[in-house]
């Protein structure tokens, strides 16, 4: 998804749209979910496990990725979706809008960075095999 943002023009609702889904998919291993006792998988990932070993820039636009989701994605804080009541009694919001959010380096930034924890997590996820067969487990 992330990739095929570059060739989309940035004031574009499938531009908005897309980038909302890549950051709501990209943070929901790092939000608190629900597991269940069957599940065999982490209900999350530990980020500063993760990001220890990658530079401060990368753990300040995970943060950035984060903020966005739970504040204007997921949720709608009033900072980021002021509403209020006119004078006719109707509801007037403003839109939110992620263009003005994330430029196109932080968008570079964000697909270095999910390629980087892909690696992470194959490594990760190779040296857990190799230990649990190992010890049988």
């Amino acid at each position: 998804i992330l990739a095929e943002l570059y060739g989309v023009q940035e004031a574009n609702v499938l531009y908005e749209a897309a980038l909302s889904f890549a950051i709501i998919l990209y943070a929901r291993p790092f939000s608190n979910n629900e597991q269940s006792e069957k599940s065999k998988a982490r209900a999350k990932i530990d980020e500063y496990e993760v990001f220890a070993c990658l530079p401060y820039e990368s753990y300040k636009l995970h943060r950035k990725l984060l903020n966005l989701r739970n504040k204007a994605l997921a949720h709608a804080e009033w900072d980021l979706h002021p509403t209020r009541v006119n004078k006719a009694g109707e509801i007037e919001t403003t839109p939110f809008v992620l263009v003005n959010r994330i430029s196109r380096e932080q968008l570079a930034a964000f697909i270095d960075l999910v390629d980087k924890l892909k690696s992470i997590c194959r490594q990760y996820q190779g040296g857990l095999l190799a230990y649990t067969q190992a010890f049988e487990l």
